[in-house]
């Protein structure tokens, strides 16, 4: 009877036991405030990747929402200060990255891009107009002066990326950083250079175990 009582009482604590959580972390640089002038929203970039964006066009847009045509803007981001639990920067999670923009009235935004890198440069990029295309199921394939959209992509399944026309290149047909950024725990984002940004978003989303001990550690436990 004792050991129908134990096993009972073991089942008990197994089912009790959460199953492995989902823990979401955010960074966010600018505001969601519809390119409204009114307040500073500075940008922030480590001294590599201001080298790597600075290569593509005239000059930075060190604040969101300041509409200056010719002038790229750069972030960088870290999945440390996203709050991102411990040992959850390892690749093994899926990483967003959205981006409000909006492109300039009399620029040329056809040949904008958004380009993302690692801590070591840009790794991948494609243009808006290909952003454009996805978003609108191909109804609209080209990125327009006053076109206004929140573009969205995972990193672990991006569209391929394109040629790079900067010093500071990218491979062509990478189709997921997850890995790169992961181990790095910095996610670099750049926009060139008629396209004002109103905000940059990264969405962390890893697999967080919840389970205090194995199965074998429980019937030692309570053996």
């Amino acid at each position: 009877m004792a050991v129908h009582v134990w096993r009972a009482c073991l089942g008990a604590v197994l089912l009790a036991v959460p199953l492995p959580a989902f823990a979401t972390s955010l960074c966010q640089a600018g505001a969601p405030d519809d390119f409204s002038p009114a307040g500073v929203e500075t940008t922030s970039a480590t001294p590599r990747w201001e080298t790597c964006m600075s290569n593509t066009t005239a000059g930075v847009r060190a604040e969101f929402d300041g509409c200056v045509i010719d002038h790229y803007v750069r972030q960088s981001f870290f999945l440390g200060s996203c709050g991102a639990a411990d040992g959850d920067t390892t690749g093994s999670g899926t990483i967003v990255v959205t981006v409000r923009v909006r492109g300039m009235a009399g620029s040329a935004t056809t040949n904008d891009y958004l380009i993302l890198g690692a801590g070591n440069g840009a790794l991948w990029g494609v243009t808006l107009n290909t952003l454009q295309c996805l978003r609108t199921n191909g109804a609209d394939c080209t990125w327009s002066p006053g076109d206004t959209a929140t573009f969205t992509v995972r990193l672990n399944d991006l569209p391929p990326s394109s040629a790079s026309p900067f010093i500071c290149a990218w491979p062509q047909l990478v189709t997921t950083l997850t890995a790169a950024v992961g181990d790095s725990g910095e996610l670099d984002v750049g926009i060139t250079d008629d396209t004002c940004v109103d905000y940059l978003a990264v969405r962390y989303d890893a697999a967080v175990p919840t389970r205090p001990r194995s199965w074998g550690s429980l019937k030692v436990l309570y053996h």
